[in-house]
Protein backbone atom coordinates (compact mmCIF):
# COMPACT_ATOMS: atom_id res chain seq x y z
CA UNK A 1 0.00 0.00 0.00
CA UNK A 2 1.24 3.91 -0.32
CA UNK A 3 2.24 5.73 2.53
CA UNK A 4 0.37 8.92 3.49
CA UNK A 5 2.37 10.45 6.06
CA UNK A 6 5.97 10.87 6.31
CA UNK A 7 8.21 12.75 8.76
CA UNK A 8 11.16 13.07 7.20
CA UNK A 9 14.50 14.24 9.59
CA UNK A 10 18.05 13.16 7.67
CA UNK A 11 20.93 14.74 6.48
CA UNK A 12 20.17 18.44 6.52
CA UNK A 13 21.67 19.51 3.13
CA UNK A 14 19.86 20.87 0.52
CA UNK A 15 20.87 17.99 -2.36
CA UNK A 16 19.53 15.31 0.10
CA UNK A 17 16.41 17.21 1.05
CA UNK A 18 15.50 18.07 -2.31
CA UNK A 19 16.84 14.03 -3.53
CA UNK A 20 14.54 12.31 -0.79
CA UNK A 21 11.25 14.43 -1.99
CA UNK A 22 11.60 13.85 -5.89
CA UNK A 23 12.52 10.00 -4.59
CA UNK A 24 9.61 9.48 -2.40
CA UNK A 25 6.74 9.94 -4.08
CA UNK A 26 6.63 6.71 -5.76
CA UNK A 27 5.70 5.28 -2.76
CA UNK A 28 3.09 8.02 -1.56
CA UNK A 29 -0.60 8.44 -1.71
CA UNK A 30 -2.62 11.14 -3.64
CA UNK A 31 -2.72 13.42 -0.81
CA UNK A 32 0.03 11.84 1.76
CA UNK A 33 1.61 14.57 4.00
CA UNK A 34 5.25 15.04 4.22
CA UNK A 35 6.33 17.13 7.77
CA UNK A 36 10.02 18.20 6.81
CA UNK A 37 12.05 18.54 10.17
CA UNK A 38 14.24 21.63 10.87
CA UNK A 39 13.18 23.51 8.65
CA UNK A 40 15.32 26.85 10.12
CA UNK A 41 17.87 25.78 8.36
CA UNK A 42 18.44 27.40 4.66
CA UNK A 43 19.67 24.32 3.18
CA UNK A 44 16.25 22.50 4.11
CA UNK A 45 14.30 25.32 2.81
CA UNK A 46 16.22 25.60 -0.63
CA UNK A 47 16.12 21.65 -0.63
CA UNK A 48 12.68 21.40 -0.46
CA UNK A 49 11.39 24.23 -2.84
CA UNK A 50 13.74 23.36 -5.69
CA UNK A 51 12.19 19.26 -5.28
CA UNK A 52 8.93 21.62 -5.47
CA UNK A 53 9.70 23.68 -8.53
CA UNK A 54 11.26 19.80 -10.07
CA UNK A 55 7.91 18.37 -9.55
CA UNK A 56 4.70 20.42 -8.94
CA UNK A 57 2.35 17.57 -7.19
CA UNK A 58 4.65 18.68 -3.83
CA UNK A 59 2.47 22.06 -2.07
CA UNK A 60 3.42 23.25 0.91
CA UNK A 61 0.80 23.70 3.30
CA UNK A 62 2.63 25.43 6.13
CA UNK A 63 5.31 26.68 7.74
CA UNK A 64 6.24 26.52 11.48
CA UNK A 65 9.58 28.33 12.18
CA UNK A 66 11.03 28.37 15.19
CA UNK A 67 14.42 30.30 14.88
CA UNK A 68 15.48 29.07 17.56
CA UNK A 69 19.23 27.45 18.87
CA UNK A 70 17.86 24.76 19.41
CA UNK A 71 19.72 24.56 22.66
CA UNK A 72 19.64 27.36 24.85
CA UNK A 73 16.90 29.27 23.55
CA UNK A 74 12.75 28.30 24.63
CA UNK A 75 11.17 27.46 21.54
CA UNK A 76 8.49 30.55 20.45
CA UNK A 77 5.39 28.49 19.07
CA UNK A 78 4.92 24.62 19.05
CA UNK A 79 7.68 23.55 21.20
CA UNK A 80 9.88 21.53 18.21
CA UNK A 81 13.25 22.81 18.09
CA UNK A 82 14.59 24.05 14.62
CA UNK A 83 10.90 24.09 13.19
CA UNK A 84 8.63 22.40 10.87
CA UNK A 85 6.99 22.53 7.68
CA UNK A 86 4.16 20.74 6.18
CA UNK A 87 3.76 19.54 2.78
CA UNK A 88 1.26 17.49 0.48
CA UNK A 89 1.38 15.64 -2.64
CA UNK A 90 -1.12 15.49 -4.86
CA UNK A 91 -0.70 13.24 -8.38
Amino acid sequence: KKVGVVFYDALHTSEATEKFMLNITEFLANGAILILDDWDREDVRNGAFKASYKNSSWKILREMPEYTDGLTTVPHYFGYYFGVSIWQYNK
